[in-house]
């Protein structure tokens, strides 16, 4: 019985043997249609590695699925976070300047960071070098569901933290 070659991966989302999942849309070339990444370079630098693993002169196969993508976030949903984010960081910088110390927050992208890991978690990702490195997980995967979710522990946060978050009405009034 011959033994099946499984090449090494990275892990994403647990999922030990996924290189890559990506968002693409399907496009009509004339009459024929056409699937296009929406990150170009992600999907590249992927198909890159594997042709890397494959044994000189072979293929390397891999399994595709299509699967309709059931929707991410509304540009209303991100531009909200966002406000959110703004509103908090704020009134931290005050919060903490009445107490004489530094925001530990510099800016919205940090704050953005802080609630990834603190909410979602990290992601493992493996280096060139072999090591394993641990990053905030992402929220663009997030189905709208899972992002309501995300915004209502993010709100939960700021308000165990004496931060009042206004309603999205009033945020952008």
């Amino acid at each position: 019985m011959q033994s099946l070659d499984i090449p090494d991966s990275i892990e994403i989302d647990n999922k030990p043997y996924v290189e890559l999942e990506a968002l693409c849309r399907v496009e009509r070339d004339g009459e024929r249609p056409v699937l296009k990444p929406h990150e170009p370079s992600r999907w590249y630098a992927a198909l890159t590695r594997l042709a890397g693993k494959a044994k000189p002169g072979a293929p390397c196969n891999v399994r595709v699925s299509i699967v309709r993508d059931k929707g991410t976030r509304t540009v209303a949903a991100n531009r909200l976070l966002w406000g959110t984010y703004r509103f908090a960081l704020a009134a931290l910088r005050e919060k903490y300047l009445e107490i004489g110390e530094r925001c530990p927050f510099a800016n919205e992208d940090e704050f953005h960071a802080a609630m990834k890991y603190l909410v979602l978690g990290t992601d493992s990702v493996s280096l060139p070098n072999g090591e394993r490195l641990e990053k905030p997980s992402s929220t663009t995967r997030l189905r709208p569901e899972q992002f309501h979710a995300f915004y209502q522990r993010v709100c939960r946060w700021c308000s165990e933290h004496g931060v009042y978050v206004p309603p999205p009405e009033e945020m952008f009034s």
